[in-house]
């Protein structure tokens, strides 16, 4: 007798993000163990109150899994980028080092501004990074 191995029915893992609310990591989860979404945002909020997991899970979940249309998920697409983290940090450091010699000079800013204007400072570096070293679309010839 022999026994032929059945294929796999199980989804893979990812965002479904036509599904979901924010990124779609929920309704990605809930449509892997079938669940419904609803029920997976509702484990996600329970386990953040009890917990304060929750959360950063779920921003795992958006960094790392990729889209159920296929896209690759955003920390694939930043690794395939060699200095948008450089570029990001290095603006972000120099940011800090500007506001903190401007505190140390008497000018207002104190630590409740300074960490927010430099972690925007450095989110636009990364997405100015990601935007900027991408090639121009050939144009038709005439």
């Amino acid at each position: 007798m022999t026994t032929e191995p059945q294929a796999s029915t199980a989804r893979a893992l990812a965002r479904d993000t036509d599904a979901g609310l924010i990124a779609g990591v929920c309704a990605g989860v809930g449509r892997r163990f079938g669940l419904s979404p609803v029920v997976a945002r509702v484990i996600v909020v329970v386990v953040s109150v009890a917990t304060g997991v929750g959360i950063p899970l779920y921003l795992a979940g958006w960094l790392l899994l990729p889209t159920a249309s296929g896209t690759p998920s955003i920390a694939a697409r930043l690794r395939g980028r060699p200095g948008a983290w450089q570029v990001a940090g290095g603006l972000g450091c120099l940011t800090l080092a500007a506001l903190l010699a401007a505190r140390d000079a008497g000018l207002w800013w104190n630590d409740a501004i300074t960490w927010p204007i430099v972690l925007a400072v450095s989110g636009a570096a990364l997405v100015w990074r990601q935007t900027a070293s991408r090639p121009a679309a050939p144009t038709p010839a005439p």
